[in-house]
Protein backbone atom coordinates (compact mmCIF):
# COMPACT_ATOMS: atom_id res chain seq x y z
CA UNK A 1 0.00 0.00 0.00
CA UNK A 2 1.43 3.59 -0.89
CA UNK A 3 2.26 5.58 1.73
CA UNK A 4 -0.30 8.61 0.56
CA UNK A 5 -3.28 5.95 1.14
CA UNK A 6 -1.95 4.95 4.19
CA UNK A 7 -2.13 8.09 5.11
CA UNK A 8 -5.66 8.67 3.49
CA UNK A 9 -6.81 5.92 6.12
CA UNK A 10 -5.32 7.55 8.79
CA UNK A 11 -7.05 10.78 8.06
CA UNK A 12 -10.63 8.59 7.82
CA UNK A 13 -9.79 6.98 11.50
CA UNK A 14 -9.38 10.52 12.72
CA UNK A 15 -11.99 11.95 11.09
CA UNK A 16 -14.37 9.39 12.16
CA UNK A 17 -12.77 10.39 16.02
CA UNK A 18 -13.43 13.91 14.88
CA UNK A 19 -16.61 13.28 14.38
CA UNK A 20 -17.46 10.68 17.81
CA UNK A 21 -16.16 13.52 19.64
CA UNK A 22 -18.19 16.64 18.46
CA UNK A 23 -21.37 14.77 18.99
CA UNK A 24 -20.38 13.34 22.19
CA UNK A 25 -19.05 17.17 22.93
CA UNK A 26 -22.45 18.85 22.62
CA UNK A 27 -23.41 17.24 25.79
CA UNK A 28 -21.39 19.31 27.55
CA UNK A 29 -21.73 22.72 28.81
CA UNK A 30 -19.10 25.17 30.84
CA UNK A 31 -15.85 23.66 31.67
CA UNK A 32 -16.40 20.40 30.32
CA UNK A 33 -17.80 21.66 27.47
CA UNK A 34 -14.58 23.57 26.69
CA UNK A 35 -11.77 20.76 27.74
CA UNK A 36 -13.61 18.95 24.57
CA UNK A 37 -13.27 22.15 22.23
CA UNK A 38 -9.58 22.04 22.84
CA UNK A 39 -9.80 18.31 22.04
CA UNK A 40 -11.85 18.87 18.93
CA UNK A 41 -8.71 21.67 18.00
CA UNK A 42 -6.00 18.80 18.36
CA UNK A 43 -8.15 16.02 16.61
CA UNK A 44 -8.82 18.37 13.72
CA UNK A 45 -4.94 19.07 13.48
CA UNK A 46 -4.53 15.24 13.56
CA UNK A 47 -6.74 15.15 10.34
CA UNK A 48 -4.97 18.45 9.06
CA UNK A 49 -1.34 16.85 9.48
CA UNK A 50 -2.11 13.42 7.81
CA UNK A 51 -4.16 14.35 4.66
CA UNK A 52 -1.11 16.80 3.92
CA UNK A 53 1.10 13.15 4.51
CA UNK A 54 -1.21 12.06 1.64
CA UNK A 55 -0.56 15.12 -0.78
CA UNK A 56 3.02 14.80 0.41
CA UNK A 57 4.36 11.83 1.11
CA UNK A 58 7.96 12.17 0.78
CA UNK A 59 7.93 15.20 3.10
CA UNK A 60 9.97 15.08 6.73
CA UNK A 61 8.50 18.56 7.83
CA UNK A 62 5.04 16.64 7.76
CA UNK A 63 5.95 13.54 9.30
CA UNK A 64 7.22 15.79 12.03
CA UNK A 65 4.47 17.89 12.37
CA UNK A 66 1.80 13.98 12.35
CA UNK A 67 3.71 12.47 14.94
CA UNK A 68 3.76 15.98 16.96
CA UNK A 69 0.00 16.58 16.55
CA UNK A 70 -0.52 12.55 17.05
CA UNK A 71 1.75 13.03 20.87
CA UNK A 72 -0.20 16.34 21.74
CA UNK A 73 -3.45 14.19 21.57
CA UNK A 74 -2.25 11.56 23.35
CA UNK A 75 -1.20 14.03 26.23
CA UNK A 76 -4.51 16.20 25.70
CA UNK A 77 -6.55 13.04 26.35
CA UNK A 78 -4.49 12.70 29.82
CA UNK A 79 -4.87 16.14 30.97
CA UNK A 80 -8.41 16.50 30.74
CA UNK A 81 -8.70 13.60 32.42
CA UNK A 82 -6.49 15.10 35.51
CA UNK A 83 -7.68 18.02 35.75
CA UNK A 84 -11.77 16.98 34.91
CA UNK A 85 -11.91 14.14 36.75
CA UNK A 86 -8.85 14.18 38.93
CA UNK A 87 -7.45 15.45 41.47
CA UNK A 88 -6.24 18.89 39.86
CA UNK A 89 -10.34 20.26 39.26
CA UNK A 90 -9.80 24.25 39.30
CA UNK A 91 -10.69 26.17 41.99
CA UNK A 92 -13.87 27.53 41.76
CA UNK A 93 -15.30 24.50 39.93
CA UNK A 94 -17.18 21.72 41.42
CA UNK A 95 -18.55 17.98 40.37
CA UNK A 96 -21.87 17.70 41.14
CA UNK A 97 -23.87 14.66 41.84
CA UNK A 98 -24.47 13.75 38.26
CA UNK A 99 -20.62 14.08 37.47
CA UNK A 100 -21.36 17.28 35.73
CA UNK A 101 -18.07 20.03 36.30
CA UNK A 102 -20.07 23.89 37.35
CA UNK A 103 -17.70 26.76 38.26
CA UNK A 104 -19.33 29.15 40.91
CA UNK A 105 -18.81 31.87 39.08
CA UNK A 106 -18.17 33.68 35.76
CA UNK A 107 -14.51 34.88 36.65
CA UNK A 108 -13.98 31.17 37.57
CA UNK A 109 -15.19 29.77 34.31
CA UNK A 110 -12.77 32.50 32.71
CA UNK A 111 -10.31 31.31 34.72
CA UNK A 112 -10.50 27.89 34.20
CA UNK A 113 -10.79 28.21 30.91
CA UNK A 114 -7.63 30.26 30.63
CA UNK A 115 -5.75 27.53 32.70
CA UNK A 116 -7.09 25.22 29.87
CA UNK A 117 -5.24 27.57 27.61
CA UNK A 118 -2.18 27.70 29.43
CA UNK A 119 -1.99 23.79 29.85
CA UNK A 120 -2.97 23.13 26.10
CA UNK A 121 0.22 25.69 24.96
CA UNK A 122 2.42 24.27 27.64
CA UNK A 123 1.80 20.66 25.90
CA UNK A 124 2.75 22.18 22.63
CA UNK A 125 5.83 23.61 23.80
CA UNK A 126 6.67 20.63 25.89
CA UNK A 127 6.16 18.66 22.23
CA UNK A 128 8.26 21.23 20.13
CA UNK A 129 10.60 20.85 22.26
CA UNK A 130 11.01 17.36 22.22
CA UNK A 131 10.83 17.05 18.58
CA UNK A 132 13.31 19.69 18.04
CA UNK A 133 15.51 18.08 21.14
CA UNK A 134 15.19 14.66 18.63
CA UNK A 135 15.60 16.37 15.76
CA UNK A 136 18.97 18.27 16.67
CA UNK A 137 20.41 14.68 18.25
CA UNK A 138 19.45 12.94 15.34
CA UNK A 139 20.92 15.87 13.53
CA UNK A 140 24.40 15.66 15.49
CA UNK A 141 24.58 11.68 15.45
CA UNK A 142 23.84 11.53 11.26
CA UNK A 143 24.75 14.60 10.17
CA UNK A 144 24.68 16.00 6.38
CA UNK A 145 28.38 15.17 4.98
CA UNK A 146 28.12 18.43 3.36
CA UNK A 147 27.84 20.15 6.50
CA UNK A 148 30.53 18.39 8.56
CA UNK A 149 32.80 19.05 5.39
CA UNK A 150 32.12 23.01 5.82
CA UNK A 151 32.18 23.26 9.38
CA UNK A 152 35.57 21.53 9.47
CA UNK A 153 36.70 23.48 6.37
CA UNK A 154 36.01 26.55 9.18
CA UNK A 155 37.59 25.12 11.88
CA UNK A 156 40.88 24.68 10.06
CA UNK A 157 40.60 27.95 8.59
CA UNK A 158 40.37 29.47 12.15
CA UNK A 159 43.42 27.61 13.32
CA UNK A 160 45.44 28.47 10.75
CA UNK A 161 44.07 32.11 11.66
CA UNK A 162 44.65 32.25 14.71
CA UNK A 163 48.20 30.62 14.41
CA UNK A 164 49.23 33.67 12.38
CA UNK A 165 49.54 31.75 9.20
CA UNK A 166 46.71 34.00 7.90
CA UNK A 167 47.51 35.76 4.46
CA UNK A 168 45.14 38.98 3.43
CA UNK A 169 42.27 39.96 5.22
CA UNK A 170 40.69 42.43 2.36
CA UNK A 171 39.49 39.10 0.76
CA UNK A 172 38.01 37.82 3.88
CA UNK A 173 34.21 38.32 5.73
CA UNK A 174 34.53 40.48 8.83
CA UNK A 175 34.62 38.50 11.91
CA UNK A 176 35.18 34.65 9.70
CA UNK A 177 38.03 33.07 8.68
CA UNK A 178 36.86 31.44 4.97
CA UNK A 179 37.81 32.87 1.94
CA UNK A 180 34.72 35.21 0.60
CA UNK A 181 34.04 32.41 -2.28
CA UNK A 182 33.85 29.57 0.13
CA UNK A 183 31.44 31.08 2.29
CA UNK A 184 28.49 31.91 -0.28
CA UNK A 185 26.72 29.16 0.04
Amino acid sequence: MPEGALCLVASTAFMAELLLFYIHSTTHQGLEGYYHYLLLVVVALCVATTVLGALLPASFPVDIASGAAIALQGLWFYQTAFTLYGPSLPAGGRRDADGHIDCHTHAAQERAEQLANFQLFGLVFLVCAYALGCFAVAAARHGHPALATLHAKHVAAMEAQLAGAGAGEGDRFVGSALPLEDTAI
